[in-house]
């Protein structure tokens, strides 16, 4: 199984590569045009990553423009991103030196997929959004560091799998929320101290992980969150612009964030009432919160639909959802970044896209729907979980 899955990764990630090696040595501004669009190259730039500056602890934002080391992402994927910075000396060089490193992850990836559950890991490595999104921006970082979690906590190891999703946390904040499932586990097992310690390692971690840019520039730390918070909704990326443009930012603000806290909270409590006996559905509440956050939450970019892929590996479904999340991204990422290369117009790209990011909302709400529905197939658990305590 391993040298086919292995094949299978290394045309995945081959043909990602192509596709944004394209854009070598050339200037990536006119992004509706260009396939081979990526966020690595031009922040290279934006982010004074070609300068070596250090990120955050000088860190301004003004006016929604940021300098001097702003950085929109958590912590540590700001200081990959500065770090693959001495590595190279152009924009090129630098994607680069990004893609060898996020390959080795998705290669981690498939391994501990392969390891969970045999051959379904070929839902990764074959991946068509694989494929479209692993080096479009750094989210192979916060997936990797998600499935590392996963793996310790089904390999017995809750408190170090907390640690991972921590580190997940500080790469993008969605694997933060996975230390909630660990600590209902421990709880489902009668195991109050072990709740309290999991979340201790989990949540301390991710403090500590963050307290050292608090402490040294707590405006430059917040200009990432601010930032998020004072910017719209794109289109190209969250329902809540294609759905109603008329809401204000501060709105929906607080609509999402309101309609993603009560998400979570039905999503833990249903599955609080499944099969108890063997312990809480630790992955199954991972992969509906993911899919609750993609829909929900305001700040949602295309390639966020990465997030999702380990999920359809590790949780027993038919290929269905494969096939039609695979096909919704493609559709989505030929709108996005299609224009002159397809024979269609901005304005028929566009609603391509709005429409694709309104089937992939229904399809991952149906998704989490599978997966808290009572009696269903979603308490079908990994194998190795009587294990993880």
């Amino acid at each position: 199984m391993f040298a086919p899955l292995s094949v299978s990764l290394g045309l995945s990630l081959g043909s990602a590569a192509a596709l944004k090696g394209a854009c070598f040595g050339a200037h990536t501004s006119n992004w509706r045009s260009r396939l081979c669009y990526n966020d690595i190259q031009p922040l290279y730039h934006s982010r004074g990553i070609d300068h070596h500056v250090f990120p955050y602890v000088h860190a301004t934002l003004d006016g929604g423009i940021g300098g001097h080391g702003f950085n929109e992402y958590p912590v540590l994927t700001g200081l990959f991103m500065w770090a693959t910075g001495w590595l190279s000396w152009s924009g090129s060089s630098y994607l680069v030196a990004t893609m060898i490193l996020l390959g080795a992850c998705a290669a981690v990836v498939a391994g501990l997929l392969l390891r969970m559950v045999g051959g379904r890991a070929v839902y990764w490595t074959a991946s068509p959004i694989l494929v479209v999104y692993a080096f479009q921006n750094w989210d192979l970082l916060p997936v990797t560091a998600s499935v590392v979690g996963i793996y310790l906590w089904w390999s017995g190891r809750p408190r170090w799998a907390a640690l991972a999703f921590a580190v997940g946390g500080a790469f993008k904040l969605y694997p933060a929320l996975f230390i909630i499932p660990l600590v209902c586990d421990q709880l489902v097992q009668r195991r109050r101290g072990g709740a309290a310690e999991v979340g201790m390692v989990g949540f301390g971690s991710l403090a500590l992980i963050n307290l050292p840019f608090i402490l040294i520039n707590a405006s430059g730390w917040w200009a990432t969150y601010r930032f998020h918070a004072d910017r719209a909704p794109s289109t190209s990326g969250t329902i809540w612009a294609v759905l109603d443009r008329s809401l204000s930012t501060a709105t929906e603000n607080r609509v999402s964030f309101v309609l993603l806290a009560s998400a979570l909270v039905v999503i833990t409590a249903s599955l609080f009432r499944s099969r108890p006996s063997i312990g809480y559905p630790v992955v199954e509440w991972c992969a509906a919160a993911t899919a609750a956050f993609i829909v929900l939450n305001k700040v949602s970019s295309p390639q966020y639909v990465l997030w999702v892929v380990p999920f359809l590996a590790l949780l027993p479904r038919r290929s269905t959802w494969w096939w039609l999340l695979s096909a919704v991204a493609v559709v989505r990422y030929a709108g996005l970044f299609g224009v002159d290369v397809f024979p269609v117009g901005t304005h028929t790209a566009d609603e391509l896209v709005r429409a694709a990011v309104i089937f992939q909302a229904a399809l991952l709400v149906v998704y989490v729907g599978t997966i808290l529905v009572p009696g269903g197939n979603a308490r079908v658990r990994l194998p190795a979980v009587s294990s993880a305590t």
